[in-house]
């Protein structure tokens, strides 16, 4: 049961990464680079900390390896879709520029000691520590601009991963495994509420947009299958 939940996590977060990079290629939603960039930096850092640790697994922390994989995906289809177009900007304010500081400090930390257990531990809580920030920051701005340009079957997505990933690391007792999925979780299950509370006050623009788009995502990928 352990293997079949932490393989249903990283499978429903691989297609979750794949809608919504589609939903990017298509310019459904226009996603800030500087947010995924801070994302991307913290996520990896805290994964490089937490498999630098002894007894790490990937089961143990499945949330968090899911994490690696579509934050790193996501933002490398976003650059490469934005440099394409001539548009990639990065532009970070105050709290992310903060985030990327305190993270760049704690590299060079573990970089200085890289046999160092002790260091390997403070990459990580100080990186869960980050992304619980940014993610504040990102619920902040979208209560701020009062209107949904997300998209809201990602956030399904990576929330019902974020759930099915909780629950190997209990399985094994690890501690950082668990850490990882319920800071995943509540900040996932967070900002989907948000989300529908906004596309709500619009009329569901948004999910009716999703909703459309889905036909099309399966006869691309159907084409592509049998191409």
């Amino acid at each position: 049961m352990k293997d079949f939940l932490a393989y249903a996590s990283l499978v429903v977060m691989t297609v979750a990464a794949a809608w919504y990079c589609r939903m990017i290629v298509t310019k459904r939603v226009s996603p800030a680079p500087a947010t995924w960039a801070v994302g991307c930096f913290a996520t990896n850092l805290s994964w490089w900390g937490y498999w630098n640790k002894p007894g790490a697994t990937i089961w143990g922390n499945v949330s968090l390896f899911g994490g690696v994989f579509q934050v790193t995906t996501v933002s490398a289809v976003l650059f490469v879709s934005l440099w394409k177009e001539k548009a990639l900007r990065l532009s970070f304010d105050r709290v992310q520029r903060t985030c990327l500081g305190v993270a760049g400090a704690v590299l060079v930390f573990w970089v200085l000691n890289p046999t160092s257990v002790r260091a390997a531990q403070i990459t990580f809580w100080t990186t869960q520590a980050l992304l619980v920030v940014a993610y504040a920051a990102t619920i902040g701005k979208a209560l701020a601009l009062r209107k949904n340009v997300d998209s809201i079957f990602y956030m399904v997505g990576v929330s019902t991963s974020a759930v099915l990933g909780l629950f190997p690391p209990v399985w094994e007792s690890n501690v950082y495994g668990i850490t990882s999925s319920v800071r995943f979780i509540v900040s996932a299950i967070l900002t989907t509420c948000l989300l529908c509370a906004l596309d709500r006050k619009q009329g569901w623009v948004q999910l009716k947009r999703e909703i459309d788009a889905v036909p099309f995502w399966i006869r691309d990928w159907a084409r592509s299958l049998f191409a």
